[in-house]
């Protein structure tokens, strides 16, 4: 499970991130939790779409692609 929020986040939607990261860490399988530098929920979407971004990395690393 890969969770991200922005550092431009409400401090409520980081709380829920956060929260959601506690509840899964001690199930099985991993899960990491990432802090996305000045984005938000709306402009997160373009590290997604970024070559060589941490997120854009970190989904293909899940979805084991190399790039």
């Amino acid at each position: 499970l890969l969770l991200a929020a922005g550092s431009d986040e409400t401090d409520e939607f980081k709380a829920q991130v956060l929260k959601m990261y506690e509840n899964w860490k001690d199930k099985q399988g991993a899960v990491q939790l990432m802090n996305i530098p000045d984005k938000n929920h709306f402009s997160i979407l373009d590290d997604v779409a970024e070559p060589g971004s941490l997120l854009q990395s970190a989904i293909f690393r899940l979805m084991e692609i190399e790039r």
